[in-house]
C-alpha cells in the first residue's frame, strides 16, 4: 500500500555489532532518491542494537534508498529498500490542512506558506 506525500515512513535497522555506547559510537543514515530529491537522511539509536531512519517524501512517485553506517556494520550498511507515495486527495487535504507539506517563509519574506504555496494564516 502505497504512502501519502508529507507522511513518515519509518526505516528500522538492527546491529550485528555490541557497541559500548551505541549513541556515540556509531551513526546511521541512508541515501534517499525520489522524483526531484537526493540526500543523506541521518538517523538515531533506539535502544539495544536497534537504529532508526524517519523519512518523507515531499513528492509523489517511486522513492528508493540505501543505508550505510560510520561503523560500518553489516547490519546496518548496504540495506535497500524502495517505497510508493501519492498525493493526498482534495478532501483529505481538507480534513487536515498539514497535508500540504512542510511551511516555510515565503519568497516575499513577509508570510508563513505551506510547501504547495498555500498561505500558512
Amino acid at each position: 500500500m502505497p504512502l501519502h506525500v508529507w507522511e513518515k515512513h519509518e526505516l528500522r535497522f538492527v546491529a550485528e555489532r555490541d557497541y559500548a555506547n551505541p549513541y556515540t559510537d556509531t551513526e546511521i543514515w541512508v541515501d534517499l532518491q525520489g522524483p526531484g530529491f537526493s540526500r543523506r537522511v541521518y538517523g538515531f539509536w533506539d535502544g539495544g542494537q536497534d537504529f532508526v531512519v524517519h523519512v518523507t517524501a515531499t513528492a509523489p512517485g517511486t522513492w528508493s534508498w540505501t543505508s550505510g553506517s560510520e561503523a560500518g556494520d553489516p547490519g546496518l550498511d548496504g540495506k535497500s529498500g524502495s517505497f510508493e507515495t501519492v498525493a493526498w486527495s482534495a478532501g483529505e487535504i481538507a480534513e487536515n490542512p498539514n497535508r500540504r507539506g512542510l511551511i516555510r517563509v515565503a519568497a516575499t519574506g513577509r508570510h508563513l506558506e505551506y510547501d504547495d504555496g498555500t498561505p500558512f494564516f
